[in-house]
Parts: structure tokens; sequence; C-alpha cells
């Protein structure tokens, strides 16, 4: 969410159309490109230069914030690019910057576009399979991958059961995150 933000309100703030279009590209290309590809690529460069193992869980959480770019940029870039136009003179010429922008400008304008791009990058990262598959251990290991473990075993209730605890999950997020914004809505 938070690299998701950076580059949609550097392009936000981009009067070139080309340098624009190129950081748009740039959040859109995981949709384009599988992300069982972009993991095996980076098993296949890695894995003569480190331990894989070692860094496991930062290429897991690296890979999935990649694939949940998308998602967050749906949201987010309409967002800052109606705020930045809205706000940014003002707020140039008011003098306000940093952490009271932040807290006076920003976050009271892009509350609801912030929460849906936070909900929709953990529901894709909870759903991924690719990047655990590749980087996964015996210690590190999330709920698609385990379901699937279950399946191989052929021990199919423990798998249901399983998916059922990962769909509880994501709509107890879901019903959260509409609670939430529905209670922003009221004040």
């Amino acid at each position: 969410v938070v690299l998701g933000w950076v580059l949609a309100g550097t392009a936000a703030r981009q009067p070139s159309t080309l340098l624009r279009s190129a950081i748009t590209l740039a959040c859109l290309a995981s949709l384009i490109m599988p992300p069982a590809v972009l993991a095996t690529g980076w098993f296949v460069s890695l894995s003569p230069v480190v331990d894989i193992s070692g860094y496991a869980i930062f290429l897991v959480i690296t890979l999935n914030a990649l694939m949940a770019l998308p998602f967050v940029w749906s949201p987010l870039y309409p967002a800052i690019s109606d705020s930045v136009q809205r706000h940014d003179r003002l707020c140039s010429s008011l003098g306000l910057r940093g952490f009271a922008r932040l807290s006076l400008i920003d976050l009271p304008v892009l509350r609801k576009p912030l929460a849906l791009a936070f909900l929709m990058a953990v529901i894709v990262s909870l759903g991924d399979l690719s990047a655990i598959t590749l980087f996964g251990s015996d210690t590190l290991v999330t709920l698609p991958a385990l379901i699937y473990r279950q399946m191989g075993h052929y021990r199919m209730n423990d798998a249901a059961g399983t998916a059922l605890v990962l769909a509880v999950f994501c709509f107890a997020l879901i019903t959260l995150a509409q609670r939430w914004s529905q209670s922003h809505d009221q004040t």
C-alpha cells in the first residue's frame, strides 16, 4: 500500500504524460506477468548467488506486494490525482508539508481509497500460492500452501476446513472494512 501510495502520488504530480504512463504501466505490469513466472525468475536468478531459505520471507512479501500493486493502484491513483489537483496549490501556499499535510488533508480525503487498497492487498496476498510454493519451507507456510499440501495428501476434509478458515478470514476483513467505511460516512 505504501509503495502504491508513493507511486500514485509521484504519477499524479508528473507534468509529463510519458513518465505518468510509464509509472502506470509499471504498476499494472503484474497483471501481464503471472506471479509464477516472476517467482520462478527470482528463484533461478537468486539460487546461485544467495541462500534462498534465509531470505524466503522477504521474497514472499516482496512478490506479494508486487502482485497486489495493481489492486492498490486502482483505487489510490484516481483519489490521489483528484486530491493533488484540489489541494496541492493551497497546501503549498499555506506551507503545509509532511505530517501536517498528511494528517490534516491527505488522510481524511484518502481514508476510503486507502482502506480499499489495503483490503485488496491483504486479500490478494492471502490467496497467492506461487511465491510460497517456490520460497516456502516446513516452517514458512501460508493458508493456500497448507490447503495445497492437505489436498496433495488426500486429506480433503482438512483442506476444506482450512479453506473455510481462509474464506471466513477474508469475509471478516471485508465486513470490517465496510463497517469502518460506513462509520466514517456518518461522521
